[in-house]
């Protein structure tokens, strides 16, 4: 009965989360253009009009599909989004209740539901927490292998083949997931594997052209490619070293952490000295995981520093789910055993301090000026929907397009 009552307790706050941040963000330009432009004109433009990389070909085409049925734009451009987060926590809770325990998996789901970086894509009309569910469907499978025994059974071969297809189907950025996937996958491997886990890179490759296939054709694999040019622009080694790649680092640990630069700096630090002190402690299912998060970001960093390319931080959006799966286990390895009172009030400590961190944290996630210019424009049309006053407007002035459908005025566009 205390588990179901916590379980519920827990469901409840990050709820409460949820229903906040839904109504807080504002849609913004990103997935307000990507809904006028590909989810809203339906399947075949989602899957086959890549002109740019706003195009989250598979998320937008699960979209396409809910879209039909919603009428309220904002909850349709987000709702694949938020059944990705509800998908991705009940399959936590049962994982981590399968291989560990209840409280593990009480406070897993709890840090994940609340935490910042983890969360704030859940109410986005973008693919990233699509793919962040991609991400942790193919680690879990990775991570429960055994050594001598890859790809024996073939469900857990399917499924594995299956999460990363979808991932890099809905943006080929997910390459830097699979490359990390691979390397563990070739770290941990024994000499009986490592032909099965070429078998299965072959298939992945094969399985995202076959999707991808009717976007080249119709769309041209050069402006496919065309699409990705400002991503690949070239710089010298040194620049990358000793510029880039250093605030690259720091930003994302800024995003991962969400507090002010040193506090999240100070946090960092503290979680990894945490580690190592208890790391005797924590479960085995979560070194593990552990052991996962060191080989694979250490492979990444050898292609990213290869390539000279460092993906935006959003893309590292798993990893706060991994850090926050991370800080459960280790959570319970320095809490003394407390009955459900205790972790009820913990609870409502994180749940607390989760909007703290949302709002000084959504400041920095968006850029201030930015917020405001979209602000005016919303109350600039929402003003004019009021007024039934018409408005010309061309293809580019979507920002006013997408205010004035969800005014339901959209016959005031000329």
């Amino acid at each position: 009965m205390n588990r179901k009552i916590l379980l519920t307790f827990a469901i409840s706050l990050i709820l409460i989360h949820q229903i906040y941040m839904h109504l807080r963000i504002l849609p913004l330009i990103d997935e307000t253009y990507s809904h006028l432009f590909f989810s809203g004109k339906g399947f075949w433009t989602s899957l086959t009009n890549y002109t740019t990389t706003n195009n989250h070909i598979f998320y937008n085409i699960l979209t396409s599909f809910f879209d039909i049925f919603i009428v309220q734009e904002v909850l349709a451009m987000r709702f694949v989004s938020l059944i990705c987060f509800w998908i991705l926590l009940g399959y936590i809770f049962w994982y981590l209740q399968k291989n560990t325990n209840f409280e593990i998996a009480f406070w897993a789901i709890l840090l994940v539901g609340l935490g910042f970086s983890q969360s704030v894509f859940s109410v986005q009309g973008r693919g990233y927490m699509l793919m962040s569910l991609c991400s942790f469907g193919a680690v879990h499978q990775a991570i429960s292998l055994k050594k001598d025994s890859f790809f024996e059974q073939k469900k857990s071969q399917t499924f594995f083949i299956f999460w990363h297809i979808a991932g890099l189907f809905t943006s080929p950025v997910f390459v830097y997931t699979t490359i990390g996937i691979y390397g563990y996958f070739f770290f941990k491997a024994s000499k009986k594997t490592i032909l099965s886990i070429f078998i299965s890179g072959i298939l992945v490759i094969l399985g995202t052209f076959l999707v991808y296939l009717p976007t080249f054709l119709y769309n041209g694999f050069g402006n496919f490619l065309a699409a990705h040019q400002d991503n690949l622009q070239p710089t010298s080694y040194i620049k990358f070293m000793t510029y880039i790649l250093p605030i690259c680092v720091r930003e994302l640990i800024i995003y991962l952490i969400g507090f002010p630069t040193y506090f999240s700096f100070f946090i960092f630090a503290l979680l990894l000295f945490l580690l190592f002190y208890f790391y005797q402690k924590i479960h085995t299912v979560g070194k593990a995981w552990l052991q996962y998060i060191g080989v694979s970001l250490g492979i990444m960093l050898v292609f990213i520093i290869f390539t000279k390319t460092f993906p935006l931080y959003r893309i590292w959006t798993y990893y706060g789910i991994f850090w926050a799966i991370i800080c459960a286990f280790l959570l319970v390895s320095i809490l003394p055993k407390t009955n459900t009172v205790g972790k009820v009030l913990i609870a409502l400590g994180i749940f607390a301090g989760s909007f703290v961190q949302f709002e000084y944290a959504i400041g920095e996630f968006y850029d201030k000026n930015t917020v405001q210019y979209c602000e005016k424009l919303r109350d600039k049309f929402q003003q004019m929907a009021q007024k039934d006053k018409k408005t010309y407007l061309s293809k580019d002035a979507f920002y006013g397009i997408f205010w004035l459908r969800q005014a339901g005025k959209a016959h005031l566009i000329v």
